[in-house]
């Protein structure tokens, strides 16, 4: 995935003197605590201006290093997007108040809103750009990574490691890190079946193998750099025909740059129509809003080959924000979360009518280890699961 803090300022500096209409809005996510700026509320914050994306065409949405989210705007009402802007600080806030003073000397401001055709505000935006992309003096914090989680290793790899890891991993056979886990259909009663089976690589095994003692995803912005040198293995290892005839039906994971490449078209030009039918491409959403073009311009194709899609990773705010309808895909797959349980009634029996009784897209309900999940399921109608209790159930012939 292209480094965000550059392409923010190549963004910024391609507008230049056409900059008239545009807005930006900038989140300071990284002043926030740690406890505050979870995957979970990033999460929801971009799914809240993905939705935009569906009524204003020209939206572009940066997630930077440090955390940050930058969205720039052309021809959309301002007062539009102060009301997403004042929403997406309730998901990191609440009802609490802002006390830091932000980069750009708000002070108690959470989000700033640039006016992109004044040329003070342009040239405030850009300048603090240049320092977060490394080709100015900082006279900001500039962008660092993530919080760490503090049950991961303390040392993260390096760049120097990372370069070591993608030249390994061309020369290694990754079939033992390629698990698999199923994803059954209850839609029949007292009969569970496996539709079809996620072929994931192991990030343990990763680290066992290339970086003992090291973490490869504390660092989120490395590991995402790795992503399509796995792609690239994974797709060599499924080029072997015996190897994909021993898989059956199953889901692999891949990134729309990766879907968009030289490398993709060749193993898709070995396949039969039949063997195309086998296969699932999961696209994180992540991934979907930080590249909507190649979403658009390549998913159709996909699905006109006979691949099925599915739209992967969605937290249940994302679920409530996104217009799914308008995400052509063959199913969307949701994480089972607790929260969910302690939705006020309205909210609840919303969500439920939002992924229940579905064809298109499908839901998928994942991570469903508890109990309260497949009940959750069960009531909405989600006839797909994936989790550590179904599994569990199927394998000791417990009714699900």
């Amino acid at each position: 995935m292209a480094d965000q803090n550059a392409r923010f300022l190549a963004h910024l500096k391609k507008l230049g003197d056409q900059a008239s209409g545009y807005l930006a809005a900038h989140f300071h996510i990284s002043e926030l605590p740690p406890a505050r700026k979870t995957r979970d509320t990033l999460s929801a914050a971009l799914s809240q201006l993905a939705s935009l994306k569906f009524r204003f065409k020209e939206i572009e949405i940066f997630l930077l290093r440090n955390a940050d989210i930058v969205a720039v705007t052309h021809e959309m009402p301002r007062h539009v997007l102060a009301s997403t802007c004042a929403s997406i600080q309730e998901v990191f806030l609440g009802r609490m108040g802002v006390t830091f003073t932000n980069p750009h000397g708000g002070l108690g401001e959470f989000y700033t809103i640039f006016d992109l055709g004044a040329p003070a505000d342009y040239r405030k935006l850009v300048a603090w750009a240049e320092s977060a992309a490394g080709v100015a003096e900082a006279s900001a914090p500039a962008a660092g990574g993530p919080p760490a989680n503090p049950n991961e290793p303390k040392q993260e790899v390096d760049s120097a490691t990372l370069t070591r890891i993608k030249v390994g991993l061309g020369r290694t056979d990754i079939s033992p890190m390629l698990l698999a886990q199923p994803a059954y259909s209850i839609a029949e009663p007292d009969k569970v079946t496996v539709i079809f089976r996620e072929n994931y690589i192991s990030v343990k095994v990763l680290e066992t193998t290339f970086c003992p003692g090291q973490s490869l995803t504390r660092n989120r912005w490395l590991f995402n750099d790795l992503t399509g040198d796995l792609d690239a293995a994974v797709l060599r290892l499924l080029a072997n025909p015996e190897e994909r005839a021993s898989r059956k039906r199953f889901s692999i994971n891949l990134n729309l740059s990766t879907v968009a490449s030289d490398r993709f078209a060749k193993f898709d030009a070995d396949l039969k129509p039949e063997q195309r039918q086998n296969i699932i491409i999961a696209i994180n959403k992540t991934d979907v809003i930080a590249s909507p073009r190649l979403w658009i311009k390549f998913v159709p194709r996909l699905r006109d080959r006979g691949y099925k899609v599915l739209l992967d990773s969605l937290h249940y705010e994302a679920v409530e924000f996104l217009d799914i309808d308008a995400i052509a895909c063959d199913y969307a797959k949701m994480f089972w979360s607790g929260d969910i349980m302690r939705l006020d009634p309205n909210r609840f029996a919303k969500l439920q009518r939002r992924v229940g009784n579905r064809t298109s897209p499908q839901f998928v309900l994942a991570r469903c280890d508890t109990a309260e999940g497949l009940r959750f399921a069960r009531g909405a109608g989600i006839t797909i699961l994936q989790g550590r209790l179904i599994d569990n159930m199927v394998k000791k012939g417990i009714p699900v």
